[in-house]
């Protein structure tokens, strides 16, 4: 499963999904009724991309997410994501390139040396070898483009072709991660 995207032959230890680097991303914690937006802290890119297939809007689904957010490492959030009790969001297949995209640019951009190491490397990004391989290089290749700060007000016919494959598509709802509190 997954592992490291290669670039020039040599892998970037930074575009492994697994790999154990917090980040803030923002969530709607939901208690007796109200709901709080707030920063939750995730474990890995593969905690927050595995809450973010259901459709947390479901009460007992909130506490299926949040225990994913809280699972000891990414191979627990992913056995975790792989419930078949709790509903995906709908249309879940065509938003998940976006939400994978979101999950690692939350990554790099509060992890300064995840965000080094992908920008200072040149020539394609080449996915691991699964079958996410394709949708993981064009997410890669868009980050670290954004990232450089040679992108700045330049976009390519390659950079509109990475947004495409994992921009949010038309009509689709934004995609939000509703979690029960955190246990004590």
């Amino acid at each position: 499963m997954g592992g490291p995207a290669t670039v020039g032959g040599k892998e970037v230890p930074s575009t492994d999904n697994f790999l154990p680097k917090t980040f803030r991303f923002p969530c709607v914690i939901v208690k007796d009724g109200s709901e709080c937006k707030e920063e939750v802290e995730w474990k890995s890119v593969e905690h927050l991309f595995q809450a973010m297939k259901f459709d947390s809007t479901k009460t007992e689904t909130k506490g299926h997410c949040r225990n994913i957010q809280e699972a000891e490492d990414a191979w627990n959030a992913l056995f975790l994501g792989r419930s078949l009790e709790h509903p995906l969001r709908e249309g879940w297949e065509e938003v998940k390139g976006h939400a994978m995209y979101l999950a690692v640019k939350a990554k790099y951009n509060h992890n300064p040396e995840c965000t080094s190491e992908l920008v200072n490397t040149t020539g394609p990004i080449l996915g691991a070898p699964d079958h996410w391989q394709e949708l993981n290089s064009n997410v890669l290749e868009r980050v670290r483009f954004e990232l450089s700060s040679e992108s700045k007000g330049e976009e390519s016919t390659e950079y509109k072709n990475w947004c495409q494959a994992t921009d949010l598509p038309d009509g689709s709802e934004p995609i939000k991660v509703y979690l029960s509190p955190a246990s004590a």
